[in-house]
Formats: structure tokens, C-alpha cells, sequence
């Protein structure tokens, strides 16, 4: 009987162990998380999280069939001050992030196909709807971001009441009401502001994935990150409009007219939105086929993305500087 291919977590993710708990959802599969470095030569692939690397507790060799992989959930303004630039070329041979063009893409979540439509119970949604007395909510701890989202949030707020909880805000929710506070989301508001801290291709975090979970409308900076994550009609895009007033005037609109209102939650019918952690399961999955697909006996050579790993996860285009002034403007 032959061993299970092993999968070797050089590094935590920040504070958190990868464990085997990451490959339950294909139990069928023969591969096995480890965190032991004793493990290195038997480990087919060993994975290194960016930001936890430290540049003097590297191995000095790879063996001619193992691969190294760049894991990384955060967008190219987020990268490792010194591992990101001294490692990029000539050390990775596979790519694992959020990123769509990722050798193995870890989604932050993921909207699937129901198994069977779900009824659309109309009443129950329009008492809901009905029932809401609050416009645009925003949970937040970074008030200082590359997307400049701040910005957008203070122009709107002009137009628009926007209750902000958090670190930037004069609202609060402690952790240990984070139940409470999103029944409460779900109860008193329309929209969430759900801007990331970076406007990134493919840059999506669970924060949008958990409010299609809620009865809010997420408001996303632009259909063009979002309408290949998401489907059609389940979001407002802020650059659909001229400036934030068009924008709050549309949502001022939405909130007395419910039938408009209602058609964002259609695609309830159809679908469902998976949250953090699944896609990372998916993705240690979809690591695991890869490696069991490949020829152990083979020599590994780097992917194009793994190659120069600071030229594909940084290029031009990728992130979209000064989108929130275009906005403004």
C-alpha cells in the first residue's frame, strides 16, 4: 500500500497551523498536511506562507521532484517586506493565492449552483425588506488604505446615512456580539459597503461572501473585479454611476421602491455563497490531485507564474491605482 503523498507547511498562515482538518473535504484523496520539518525530504510539495517567512529559516536545497509554493492571501500592497523580492525568482515552482491565474487559486469564497432551486418565499423577503429602517452599513478596522475607500465612504456619507462600526467609526461591535451585530445587519439594513482595502483582480474577501449570506445588498467598488465572482444582479457596483450622489440617490430609490429592491435576492433561488474557510479547503484539495497527477519521478521545473513571482503577482494592471479618485472625479 503506498504512503500518502505529504504536503509540508514550512510556515503557519500568521498564527494559525494547517492542519489535515484543510484536506477534509476529499477524504478520498491520499495526501497528508505535516509541520514537521523531519518530514521535508518525504514532502512532495512544501508550502511557505509570505508573510511568516523568515529569510535565515529557509531550506537550502530542493530536492529534483518537490515543488516550493508561494502561498499568499493578500493583495501585492500586502506582501512580505524582504522574502517577497529575495525570493522571487529562482525559488517557488508553483503559485497558491486568491488570484484566478494562480497555478491553484484559494478563493476567499465562492458562490456554487444549489443542488435544487430553493423556494423564493416572496412575503416573508417583502416583511423583511418592509421592516428595515437603516440604510448603508460599514464594519471596519484600516482607516488608511491603498484603495482610498475612506474617501469614497466620506462622500458618500453626504448624501446618504452610512453607520460605520469599528476602528473608523463612532459605532462599535465587540467580538463577543459579532452574532448579535449581524442579526442585526440583517435586520435594520439595506446595504453593506463592502470596498476592500485594495481594489485587486480577484481581490474578493469573505467579507462579500458572508453579506450575499445576509439579507444586504454589498455595495463593490467595481463590476468589473466582481461580476466573474458573483452572479448577475446580486451586488451594486459604485462605478455603474457617475459620482456618490447618483449612487445614493439610486439607493434612496431601491428603499422605497421594495420590488426593485427584491430582484437582488433572486439569485437565492439558484445559488448560494460559501464562505472562509472552504475555498482554502478546496484549494489544499486541488493541491493534493495535482501532485498525485504528476509523475514523482519527474523533474519539477517552475511554473510561469511561480518563475518571477514578483513580475506575475505585481504587474501593471493588476491592482487599480487611483480607481477611487476616478470615482470622485
Amino acid at each position: 500500500m503506498s504512503e500518502d503523498v505529504k504536503i509540508l507547511m514550512w510556515t503557519p498562515f500568521f498564527t494559525e497551523t494547517i492542519s489535515q482538518t484543510y484536506l477534509s473535504t476529499c477524504p478520498e484523496l491520499k495526501c497528508s498536511i505535516v509541520s514537521d520539518r523531519k518530514d521535508f525530504h518525504n514532502s512532495r510539495a512544501v508550502v511557505f506562507h509570505d508573510r511568516n517567512i523568515i529569510l535565515k529559516d529557509l531550506p537550502t536545497v530542493r530536492k529534483y521532484n518537490q515543488h516550493f509554493v508561494f502561498f499568499l492571501m493578500e493583495s501585492p500592497y500586502h506582501t512580505s517586506v524582504a522574502a517577497y523580492p529575495h525570493l522571487s525568482t529562482n525559488f517557488y515552482t508553483k503559485t497558491m493565492t486568491y488570484r484566478r491565474d494562480s497555478d491553484i487559486q484559494i478563493p476567499f469564497g465562492y458562490v456554487q449552483k444549489r443542488k435544487s432551486p430553493r423556494p423564493f418565499d416572496s412575503d416573508s423577503w417583502y416583511q423583511l425588506a418592509k421592516g428595515k429602517t437603516k440604510m448603508v452599513a460599514w464594519w471596519v478596522s484600516n482607516c488608511r488604505t491603498p484603495s482610498k475607500r475612506e474617501e469614497y465612504i466620506a462622500k458618500l456619507g453626504q448624501y446618504i446615512q452610512v453607520d460605520i462600526y469599528g476602528n473608523c467609526g463612532n459605532l462599535t461591535c465587540p467580538r463577543s456580539m459579532t452574532k448579535k451585530c449581524a442579526e442585526d445587519l440583517r435586520r435594520d439594513y439595506r446595504f453593506y459597503f463592502s470596498f476592500e482595502n485594495s481594489i485587486c483582480l480577484d481581490y474578493v474577501t469573505e467579507k462579500f461572501f458572508d453579506r450575499l449570506n445576509d439579507a444586504v445588498v454589498p455595495i463593490v467598488p467595481s463590476r468589473k473585479i466582481y461580476e466573474n465572482l458573483a452572479p448577475p444582479n446580486s451586488f451594486i457596483a459604485a462605478d455603474d454611476f457617475p459620482n456618490p450622489q447618483a449612487l445614493a440617490d439610486y439607493l434612496h430609490f431601491l428603499s422605497k421602491n421594495l420590488d426593485d429592491y427584491l430582484k437582488y435576492f433572486d439569485w437565492k433561488k439558484e445559488y448560494e455563497s460559501i464562505g472562509f474557510p472552504y475555498g482554502m479547503y478546496r484549494a489544499f484539495c486541488t493541491l493534493c490531485q495535482s501532485l498525485l497527477n504528476e509523475n514523482p519521478h519527474y523533474l519539477v521545473q517552475p511554473t510561469p507564474s511561480a518563475a518571477n513571482v514578483s513580475a506575475w503577482y505585481s504587474k501593471p494592471g493588476v491592482c487599480l491605482d487611483g480607481f477611487i479618485h476616478q470615482l470622485l472625479n
